[in-house]
Parts: C-alpha cells; structure tokens; sequence
C-alpha cells in the first residue's frame, strides 16, 4: 500500500508540475510539507520543500538549507518534542520529493540539476545517523518529478525522464531497503510523451499509473509487476480514448487497486464548458488483472485527485468547482460516500481555483486529516500571503471538524503526517526583502497536535 507518511511532491501528483497546459485542463496545483530565517538571493531554483516521515517514536523532517547547501534532516526520538539536525548531503538547490522511514532505513529522495540536467537522487540511512547519497537517475537527459514508494525491504523509486528524446516514465527497484539498486527499466515504452507517475507497492506487487498521449489524446495508463518489480506487464489505458485524462492517482490495499484521475469531456454546467473537468474512479480486486467500470465521482473539477489509505478506509480527495473541497469514502466495489469539507474562507466559493495552493491528506484508522494552504492576499506585492487551516474526521469522513488555523504568512510549502490521534505539520516560508524580490528569507517551521485539534506553539527547525 502507498505509504501514507510519503509526501511527494504528490500529488501528486504533485503539486510542482499538476498544471500541463497542453492537456487543456486549466487545474490549478494540489499536493501530498520548514522565528529567525536565512537570507537568500532570489531565483526560481529557491524553493522551500520539505517532507515529514514518522516511524514509532521517531519524527523525521527534512529540508534544504540554502544558506549551507545542504539537504538537512531533523529527528526526534521522543514523538517529536525535541529535535537534532543532521546535514545529510551536500548539494545545490535541491528540491525535496519524498521521505520514507520503516524499520531500520530511512530514504529521502530529491532533485537537482547538475552540470545543466537535472537528476533524481536518493540519500539512504540505515541507523538515522550517517547518510550515502546515489544518483537514482544517473542518465544523459533531464529526470524529474520522482514518486517513491516502499513495502518491507523493497524500495520503488519512479520518475519521468527525457533521455530518449520523448518523455518516459523509468523505475529503479532495491531490494535491501534503498541501499542498492537495480538497473534501470522503462515502464512506459511511450511513442508520445509520459508524464504525472504516481506509484503504489503492496506485498510482492507494484503498480505504476500516469498519463501519455501516444495516441493522439491523453490518456491514464497502468502498468503492475506481481513479482516484486522483476517483470511487468504491459501498459493498460484505464480511460476514454476519446477524452484527454491525466493526472493520476493508484492506490493499493491487499488485492484491491484503486485509479483516480480527470478527464476533459466537455460537459459542464457552465454556460460555455470552460471547466469540462470530471473525477473518474476505476477499483481492481484482483490486483489489477480486471478492473470494474469505469465510475464518474464527480464533474466541475478543478484539481488533480488525491488518494490515501489506512486499512479498510479508502479516501478521495478533490476540489470542485462550486462546492469547494470534496471528500469520498470509497470501498472497494466502486461505492462512494460524498461529503462536503467545510472550511472558513474569506473568498467566494467561485474563487476556489485561485484561492486553495496546496492540499495534503493523511489517514490513519478512522481519522482523516487535511491540511489546507490559502491564499489569504489579493494585493499585487511579492510576498504573497497564505493562510495554512487544519481540518479532520474522526469516522472515516462522514463528518468534517471546524477548520483550525495554524499558520498566516508568506508560505510556501506544507506537509504533515499522522499517527494515531498525534498529527506533525512543517511548512517552509519564503518573504521577499526588497520590492524587486532580489533577496528572500527562507524559514522552516513545526507545530504538532497530540489530539487533533489543538497545536502546540511553532517552532523555527
């Protein structure tokens, strides 16, 4: 199953490249997020990533120091009260893609450029301590936008990669919990261009979806190996070949698979169609050999979708277009069970697509938790005001809390994860110091939650 305490880049899918304007979708990002600051010059390379990873007592964040060029990584060993630092690796501008921690290993994995390409890089730790770092990718194009998963001892690190000329969806498999890796593997065998990989290991199983337009339209493919990733199957279009559909998300519990993603039909209750946008769902119960038929969630979408699990509980996320942020409880026939999530926001419920930045879920149990980031500033200065809000279910999300605010500034990055009824949240900032943003102030901070409703008091990481 997807680690729920992954946070990617996520949603997917994926908050750095959700918007494709070549699909025609107009979607607005959305994705599965560190008082003294540091000071930076400016560039589009100056982000502020970062990733939360909990095993047992131990909290994991890590981030990217721009002042030391160094991939840093706080932990804690007492539930994430205290925390140490750890200079991980040393790199330039890294974008921070994923932390997992289970048993004795944990594998954060990011993004630079170097020598002009960009490239996917893991750094592998098996007491917490000292850290190697590998050039996942390692090849002569530009690889990007990584998705990692892991089951056990089997780590699966896929990223999108332009070496052949189009771009491919490529996969490296280790079975020794990420200290070594196999050769590398092209899952996508595209004539077009593949994009958006979200991935889900379960057991022996992993199964790999994402978008590709070798047929003329976009389309959302999957492609499994029962085998724990020696062989897999050929590729498989789960949507309309008559309809551009990207942005997928695969999730897996057992033997139950589980594919959301958009698709443009050109049906809207908009007067003009300008937001032909529907949710489509697709639930396999035998490992993705057949899958059920194709199920409409939802129309006048305006986000990719975000899945999570814990168990038995499946939760789809989403944004509409009039009812604002959607919640389903999906099992795994197919049936949904639709809430609306409630929170306090000063736009209207049209200004939704300009107005929400970012949404991270995590589920554990019964409990479902949704971290919100809001654009809270509609003047036209460089620092671009958020407003990050919490909101949770504690019954599989029937009902939704009253949103509770956590942090108001110049935010620019958001992750959480939860345990139990204890939730960790991380967020970066980053101000600008200047009115031509020259220089900006990077800070990382941390709050957590110990009953799902009241936060402690920040603190800078």
């Amino acid at each position: 199953m997807i680690d729920k305490r992954l946070v990617i880049s996520a949603l997917a899918i994926l908050s750095l490249y959700i918007v494709m304007q070549y699909l025609g979708f107009g979607i607005m990002p959305i994705r599965v997020l560190i008082d003294e600051g540091t000071i930076v010059k400016n560039s589009i390379a100056v982000k502020t990533n970062t990733a939360i990873a909990v095993h047992g007592p131990h909290v994991y964040i890590v981030w990217y120091d721009h002042s030391k060029k160094s991939v840093m990584l706080n932990t804690s060993n007492d539930g994430g009260n205290t925390f140490k630092s750890i200079a991980v690796t040393s790199t330039d501008n890294a974008v921070i893609n994923g932390i997992i921690a289970k048993g004795s290993y944990i594998n954060i994995v990011w993004t630079s450029e170097v020598n002009g390409q960009y490239d996917v890089f893991l750094s592998h730790s098996s007491d917490g301590l000292s850290f190697k770092t590998i050039n996942v990718s390692n090849n002569d194009g530009d690889s990007t936008f990584p998705a990692m998963d892991a089951d056990g001892n089997m780590v699966y690190i896929a990223w999108i990669d332009s070496t052949y000329g189009n771009t491919e969806v490529l996969l490296r498999v280790s079975n020794d919990g990420g200290n070594t890796f196999g050769d590398t593997i092209n899952i996508s065998k595209s004539k077009g261009n593949s994009e958006s990989v979200s991935i889900a290991a379960e057991g022996s199983s992993v199964y790999i979806a994402w978008h590709d337009d070798s047929y003329g339209r976009f389309g959302v493919f999957i492609s499994v190996s029962h085998d724990y990733g020696n062989t897999f199957s050929d590729a498989t279009m789960l949507s309309d070949p008559n309809m551009d559909s990207g942005f997928a998300a695969v999730l897996a519990e057992g033997k139950d698979v589980y594919v959301a993603w958009i698709s443009n039909n050109g049906n809207s209750d908009d007067d003009d169609n300008s937001n032909a946008n529907s949710l489509y769902l697709r639930v396999s119960n035998d490992g993705a050999r057949v899958f059920n038929d194709t199920i409409n969630v939802s129309k006048d979408v305006i986000s990719a979708p975000l899945l999570a699990s814990d168990g038995s509980l499946v939760s789809l996320t989403w944004i509409d277009k009039r009812e604002g942020i959607m919640h389903a409880r999906v099992m795994n026939d197919g049936a949904i069970s639709l809430t609306k999530v409630s929170i306090d926001n000063s736009a209207s419920i049209n200004d939704y697509k300009d107005t929400i930045k970012y949404i991270v879920v995590d589920v554990d149990g019964y409990n479902i938790s949704m971290l919100v980031l809001l654009k809270h500033s509609n003047d036209n200065s460089n620092d671009k005001l958020y407003k990050m809000v919490y909101v949770n279910s504690r019954d599989g999300g029937s009902t939704f809390t009253n949103m509770v605010t956590i942090a108001y500034g110049s935010i620019d990055d958001i992750s959480m994860s939860m345990k139990g009824s204890t939730v960790y949240i991380a967020w970066g900032e980053k101000s600008c110091l200047d009115e031509q943003c020259s220089h900006v102030n990077i800070k990382y901070n941390y709050t957590k939650s110990d009953d799902l409703s009241s936060f402690k008091k920040p603190v800078n990481l």
